[in-house]
Parts: structure tokens; C-alpha cells; sequence
């Protein structure tokens, strides 16, 4: 199924089975530190909310599906749109971006949220104790590190940092799904039509525990005063050829 007609069925179901005031959509390799947002959920706003961890590239943003709260009006006015009119993505976060494009919105980006690279593969998180001093919620945590950070989390209620004005960290709140380069550029089509992409659903294989172990210092060779790198790893969502767009205006490629 696509993701992002899975996400309108689950919506659907939630909001006709439940009385709810947030709605926490959550992948399931992702730590989640349940106590200390708990306690701070009475301090965040309750309307027109969706907090997680935002792309801020080519003056767009959007929320990644990975990890993303909404306050209960966001889900109702999602499930009230015109079921003639709705659109659907193969990616949940780009159509949640294009969702709320007229929408009121109240953006929080939660740095205190581990998006990427998935925490497994890097060394920093290996025996880490006390997870939870830290972070609010750990994306890409694997079978033997979940249980490892349960054990000694040390999750409660913590000093909850405050809800920032959004553009500290992103001086826009538009988007456009047609900037984004070809592994993640799909047209938008009618929910109603029960739509499907070709190869949509299958993600890049980007990472494996390989690409994250330590790399050996490579003797630089003679007259290069340079020491052997690793391979580039980046990320970014947006074409190149976007450029026309503008880059980043924050100056980061999230």
C-alpha cells in the first residue's frame, strides 16, 4: 500500500474510533522517549500543530513521516477535505505538505529529535546510557539497540524547551512537490481513485552497519598532503536542477 494512502485510511479510522487531542504517527525503528513527551504535551500548542523533525531545502519544508504529532483540528480538517479534491502522494510527508499548504499551520521543529543516519549504525549511539537526557526520540533503532535503550533510558519528565517561532529555523513554510529530484518525484493524484506509483513504496538502500564502521587512515600518497576520505554521503531531497527555486534559505540541507 502507499504510504501515503495509508496514512488518509489511518487518519480516517483514528479520528472515527477515538476522542483525542494529539495524534502521534510514529515508524516503529524509531526510540521514542514516551514519559518525558507526555510530560510536555500540555505545553505545546493545541491547534493548527504539527511537530517533528522538518527538511528545510530549495525554500520548502516538510515534515518527515517518520515522527510527526498533530493537534486533533489538523487531523479533522485532513479528513474533512472533499474526497472529490483530495490528493494523495506515494509519501506521506509530501502529502501532508501538500495538505496543509492552505491551511493554518503552527510548525515545530524538534532538534532534539535523531533523524538520520539510522542510529544502529552509528558508533556514538553504541552503549549509550541515558538516552533520554538527550533526545526525545531516536530514528533508525534496531531490534538489539531498542532494547538496549529501554533498559537504561532513564525517560521522565525533563526541563521541556519551549516551542520556538518556526523561522529560527526555516524562513519558509511553503511547498512545492515539484522540486524534488527523481527518487523521491511523484505527481499528485486523486485518493478517490485508490492511486498507485510504480517503485514508490521501495526506499534507497542508503545505509548499511558497513558504511558506518570505523575507516582505516589510508597513508596519503606521495606529494598529497591529503588523508583518504570515505565515500560522500548526503541526502538532499530537491533536483539540482531546481536551482531556479533557490537554495536553501536557511543554508541547511536537512
Amino acid at each position: 500500500m502507499e504510504f501515503g494512502l495509508r496514512f488518509l485510511n489511518q487518519i480516517k479510522w483514528v479520528n472515527a474510533s477515538f476522542d483525542f487531542k494529539y495524534l502521534l504517527k510514529v515508524d516503529d525503528d524509531y526510540f521514542v522517549c514516551l514519559k518525558r513527551l507526555l510530560n510536555e504535551l500540555p505545553l505545546r500548542p493545541t491547534s493548527n500543530l504539527i511537530w517533528g523533525h522538518f527538511h528545510c531545502e530549495a525554500r520548502i519544508t516538510w515534515v518527515d513521516e517518520a515522527f510527526v504529532i498533530f493537534s486533533n483540528d489538523v487531523i479533522h480538517k485532513f479528513v474533512a477535505q472533499d474526497e472529490n479534491k483530495t490528493l494523495c502522494h506515494p509519501f506521506a510527508d509530501q502529502q501532508i505538505g501538500l495538505w496543509m499548504e492552505n491551511l493554518p499551520k503552527r510548525y515545530f521543529h524538534d532538534p532534539r529529535l535523531h533523524h538520520d543516519p539510522p542510529a544502529s549504525f552509528l558508533p556514538k549511539f553504541q552503549n549509550m546510557s541515558n538516552v533520554c537526557d538527550s533526545y526525545l526520540g531516536i530514528h533508525g533503532t534496531y531490534v538489539e539497540e531498542m532494547r538496549a535503550f529501554g533498559k537504561n533510558d532513564n525517560d521522565g519528565p525533563k526541563d521541556a524547551m519551549p516551542t520556538p517561532d518556526f523561522s529560527t529555523y526555516c524562513k519558509t513554510t511553503r511547498f512545492d512537490h515539484r522540486v524534488f529530484g527523481p527518487k523521491y518525484h511523484f505527481d499528485p493524484r486523486p485518493c478517490r481513485e485508490n492511486p498507485s506509483w510504480n517503485n514508490s513504496t521501495v526506499m534507497p538502500a542508503k545505509y548499511s552497519r558497513e558504511n558506518f564502521r570505523p575507516k582505516k587512515q589510508i597513508p596519503a600518497s606521495k606529494g598529497d598532503g591529503n588523508p583518504a576520505v570515505g565515500p560522500e554521503r548526503t541526502d538532499n531531497h530537491v533536483s539540482k536542477n531546481s536551482s531556479s527555486k533557490g537554495d536553501s534559505e536557511t543554508g541547511k540541507n536537512q
